[in-house]
């Protein structure tokens, strides 16, 4: 890690419960791969109680967005229904080819210019989280390389997140 990755991690952990945490967790998640759009998502509870936050290069109101739209999807969403989550970080591409891609997720993604990301999700007791990246056209799709170096960095981020 250099010394600039080293300062944007320094930062995000400063930042932890502040206002600016999700813009410093972008500015260190865009030192290993450049994105768009960052979103994070807390669901707690049996009554499925949800946190969210964003932040985005290219849009002012992505941050708005966030809550009002992926973030109630979750909050719906049980953790039985997404496969995979466990206390490790799991990686999963978004593809919008699935035939489970509901249209107003669809919808949602559209409307920011997603063309491509990655949904980090892990579970901790009844506590789901999930860390988005994306990309749009700007940006183009990750590459494996950059999929690599995230998928790398997940266990790092969970434990930020946490």
């Amino acid at each position: 890690m250099n010394t600039e990755q080293f300062g944007s991690l320094s930062q995000v952990i400063a930042g932890v419960g502040s206002p600016q945490f999700a813009a410093r967790l972008m500015d260190a998640a865009s030192g290993l791969a450049q994105l768009d759009h960052l979103a994070v998502d807390v669901v707690r509870g049996p009554d499925r109680h949800k946190q969210s936050m964003g932040v985005s290069v290219t849009s002012s109101v992505f941050a708005q967005a966030v809550g009002a739209s992926v973030g109630t999807r979750l909050a719906r969403a049980s953790g039985a229904q997404r496969s995979g989550v466990s206390r490790m970080p799991t990686v999963r591409r978004l593809n919008f080819d699935l035939l489970d891609l509901r249209s107003r997720e669809l919808d949602f993604y559209r409307r920011f210019g997603v063309i491509d990301g990655l949904e980090l999700a892990w579970q901790d007791g009844e506590t789901t989280f999930y860390l988005d990246f994306y990309r749009t056209h700007r940006l183009g799709r990750f590459a494996n390389v950059d999929v690599a170096i995230l998928t790398g960095a997940a266990e790092m981020f969970a434990s930020i997140i946490e």
